[in-house]
């Protein structure tokens, strides 16, 4: 009885597995999505594969939306590899064929903007829809588009018609500042930057931008009024600090740029040693000392300190740092080589000067090596001529 029991349960359990498994065989098979498949790829950098996907893709089976997904697939796939004609091509087919066309739209316009193509993107931006139209981000393009074309006043009227509408983004009259600036109006460029600064969004960087448009065109004068006007207001910021002593080196304001970068931050070991290099260069070298003192970094502070020993004729002072420089691996080169020789040479160490000459390799030096070394022999062969 129990024997015929359990055949019973076998034969159910079979019969189950065998209708379970025809089911399964019956079930559709889900189809693989070769965009998606695309997309993936895409985002992790496979452009090759991504290429693989494209042409064995038949187009002529896809319906109009995943026809639309292709070419924007496309679009962004050449957008990528920086191919902006094959980006817009397929932007434009995808813009024929999609619901989003303000969405498409802007894309388009981004890479018109790539491609230098400022009248195209203008012709772009006045078919999107007013709402879209009037998104910071479409004024900014808008904008850009008509400096591009030189049309400098429309540029101002739109920058204007933003900076109304979304009076605490600070890229609106950051952008008018900086085209003033570059077109050489220098004085309203300063007169509206200073303004800048009451401004919530704004930020150093800003001012730095404006002021390295002057620093390149060689204004220091209005550079430095900008940057010390930003420096009272946007306080302990080192960028500032560093741009206003540059601008003031440049005019050859050396211990102007040393008090900026004094007062910027002694905690700061290249700040340090950056302001001792201009008080040495303004001749303040009492300054110049002290700032160096101030530097932890022993090679840095070394090289600078054995540099002004020698600018100021203290040539017992400089031979003296010789061990120093040497168990600091400094002697190594030309620069300080020839500084220690014309040291010697000065304290009447015609020997050591000579040693020395004889050791540099530096192309640079070889030449004044070479006549300091016949001096050098002279004083050697007849020292009272050298007294």
């Amino acid at each position: 009885m129990n024997t015929c029991k359990n055949l019973l349960s076998l034969v159910l359990i079979l019969t189950h597995l065998c209708v379970s498994g025809a089911a399964m065989a019956d079930e559709p098979k889900e189809e693989v999505d070769p965009l998606a498949i695309a997309t993936v790829l895409l985002k992790a950098g496979q452009y090759e594969k991504v290429a693989q996907v494209f042409a064995e893709l038949n187009t002529k089976k896809l319906t109009p939306e995943q026809l639309n997904r292709l070419h924007l697939l496309k679009a962004e796939y050449h957008l990528q590899r920086q191919d902006y004609d094959a980006a817009e091509t397929n932007f434009r087919k995808a813009l024929n064929q999609s619901k989003e066309k303000d969405l498409v739209r802007l894309k388009l316009i981004k890479v018109l903007f790539l491609q230098k193509k400022p009248t195209k993107v203008l012709h772009e931006i006045a078919l999107l829809t007013p709402q879209t139209r009037h998104q910071p981000l479409t004024l900014q393009f808008e904008a850009e588009a008509y400096f591009l074309t030189d049309a400098i006043e429309k540029g101002f009227e739109v920058l204007s018609l933003a900076q109304a509408k979304y009076p605490d983004e600070i890229r609106f009259p950051l952008k008018r500042v900086v085209v003033l600036a570059e077109h050489s109006l220098a004085q309203t460029a300063v007169e509206e930057a200073l303004e800048l600064l009451g401004h919530p969004g704004c930020r150093a960087e800003n001012l730095l931008q404006i002021a390295q448009i002057f620093t390149q065109q060689k204004d220091y004068k209005n550079a430095v009024i900008l940057l010390e006007g930003a420096r009272l207001q946007l306080f302990g910021t080192q960028k500032i600090a560093k741009a206003l002593a540059f601008n003031y080196a440049q005019m050859g304001e050396y211990k102007l740029a040393g008090e900026v970068l004094y007062q910027s931050g002694l905690e700061q070991d290249e700040i340090n040693l950056q302001s001792a290099e201009l008080f040495r260069k303004a001749g303040d070298y009492h300054r110049a000392e002290w700032m160096n003192a101030q530097v932890e970094n022993q090679e840095k502070k070394l090289l600078q300190r054995f540099g002004m020993l020698l600018q100021t004729k203290s040539f017992e002072s400089a031979a003296a740092l010789a061990p120093r420089l040497r168990r600091n691996g400094l002697t190594q080169e030309g620069q300080v080589q020839y500084g220690l020789a014309y040291a010697y040479f000065q304290t009447g160490q015609f020997q050591k000067s000579k040693s020395t000459l004889q050791s540099i390799r530096d192309d640079a030096y070889f030449e004044d090596a070479a006549r300091l070394l016949q001096v050098v022999g002279d004083c050697i062969e007849k020292p009272v001529s050298c007294n």
